[in-house]
């Protein structure tokens, strides 16, 4: 799992699963901002709590079928208001 956005010859250093995207992403897109902070956060690991749910949910399922190489986030099932964070540009234009 990546914290924040990774450039593609960075995920995989290890050769092991690499869940996608990344939670900064998913979290910035449930907030609906289109500016980058997290500061002044008071949600639990900066998800609300049925996103914090469906993460442990989607992890589970990946941990129970684990296998190597990339393993996506369904991100239509999180409470997001917004995909922008999902996009390069909106990273590159930091």
């Amino acid at each position: 799992m990546h914290s924040f956005r990774t450039l593609p010859e960075h995920q995989n250093i290890l050769n092991g699963a690499q869940i996608l995207p990344d939670l900064c992403s998913i979290s910035l897109n449930e907030l609906g901002i289109d500016k980058f902070r997290l500061f002044d956060d008071n949600r639990k690991n900066h998800f609300n709590y049925e996103n914090n749910n469906e993460l442990a949910n989607q992890l589970y399922e990946a941990v129970l079928y684990y296998n190597t190489g990339y393993i996506n986030l369904n991100v239509d099932k999180f409470q997001l208001k917004t995909d922008i964070w999902f996009k390069k540009e909106t990273w590159d234009a930091l």
